[in-house]
C-alpha cells in the first residue's frame, strides 16, 4: 500500500508528443521498490492506456524518472 501511495503522490514530469504522452514520476523509494514500480509501468504500458478524452488517442506511457 506504501509503495501505491508514494506513485501517486510523486513529483513528475509529463511531456505529449506526436507519438504519447510521457508520464515520468520519481517516487520515493527502495531499490526493489523501484523494480516492482519498473514492472507495474511495463504492465500499465502494456495495456495501451489512453486518456478518455484525446482526440488523437496518444497512448500513455508510464516510466521512472531517474535523479
Amino acid at each position: 500500500k506504501k509503495v501505491i501511495a508514494n506513485i501517486l503522490a510523486a513529483p513528475g514530469r509529463v511531456t505529449v508528443t506526436d507519438q504519447a504522452i510521457h508520464v515520468r514520476l520519481a517516487p520515493a523509494a527502495n531499490r526493489s521498490e523501484r523494480k516492482a514500480i519498473q514492472h507495474l509501468f511495463v504492465a500499465i504500458n502494456q495495456r495501451a492506456l489512453v486518456l478518455p478524452s484525446d482526440p488523437k488517442r496518444l497512448p500513455l506511457r508510464f516510466d521512472l524518472q531517474l535523479l
